[in-house]
């Protein structure tokens, strides 16, 4: 896990831009890996696990919303765009197909960084002689097919609010090194993907509601930092 202690006392900045970019190509050659015609028996399985789908969005959308429900003012002037982006994402199953397109595809389903694992020998910027610098990705119980923005937008959200309530700088470098790694993103990519963006704000109010508050920590953060799509970054070639 990237944020454990042992592991930040061991990351340079280099590491974590690295290490962002090898998950953001991982991840979109990933996508294109589950498309690509040796896997059409793995999408016909991924693509009957609507209970996972389904949950993912009632945890992402469903709860959070129910949550702000004890927020009245904070929740009135943005209610009318929350439950048109929750309708439009509601629908999802009516525009997918099995053989992807239009941005579908398999997904992990839960990829944030604590289901992602540096080898215990660490990692090295240039690797140890003989060897070679390596990431897991564990946890694969979330995986269904859907929109890729869903993979993007919760690592760079998960990364985001690890900077806001962790104090963590090494995640802004890894959630760069995320979005450059992944390459370039259509408008519509990009937008449904900065959906998730502000995820970490949400789920805050979220916590607030189970007994966790951590509302006055770097609060006024979330309104200050804006996407850093790079449209211009090219794309990586798939698996």
């Amino acid at each position: 896990m990237f944020f454990s202690v042992g592991v930040q006392n061991h990351l340079s900045l280099l590491s974590t831009s690295t290490i962002g970019h090898q998950l953001g190509f991982w991840l979109r050659s990933f996508h294109n890996w589950s498309l690509t015609p040796e896997q059409v028996a793995l999408r016909a399985q991924v693509w009957q696990n609507d209970h996972m789908r389904e949950l993912k969005y009632s945890f992402t959308y469903g709860s959070v919303l129910k949550a702000l429900e004890n927020f009245p003012e904070l929740l009135k002037s943005h209610k009318e765009t929350l439950d048109t982006i929750g309708d439009f994402l509601a629908k999802e199953d009516q525009r997918m197909s099995k053989e992807g397109g239009d941005g579908y595809s398999v997904l992990h389903g839960d990829f944030w960084s604590g289901n992602i694992l540096i080898d215990n020998a660490g990692w090295r910027e240039p690797p140890l002689l003989g060897r070679t610098n390596e990431l897991f990705v564990i946890d694969w119980e979330f995986s269904h097919f859907g929109h890729r923005s869903c993979d993007l937008g919760q690592i760079v959200g998960d990364l985001y609010e690890r900077k806001i309530y962790g104090n963590f700088d090494t995640a802004i470098s890894i959630m760069k090194g995320v979005i450059d790694g992944y390459g370039t993103l259509s408008d519509e990519m990009a937008f449904r993907t900065a959906i998730y963006y502000p995820e970490a704000g949400l789920y805050d109010y979220y916590l607030i509601t189970c007994g966790e508050d951590r509302s006055n920590t770097h609060k006024d953060d979330l309104h200050t930092t804006s996407t850093p799509f790079r449209k211009s970054d090219p794309s990586p070639k798939s698996a």
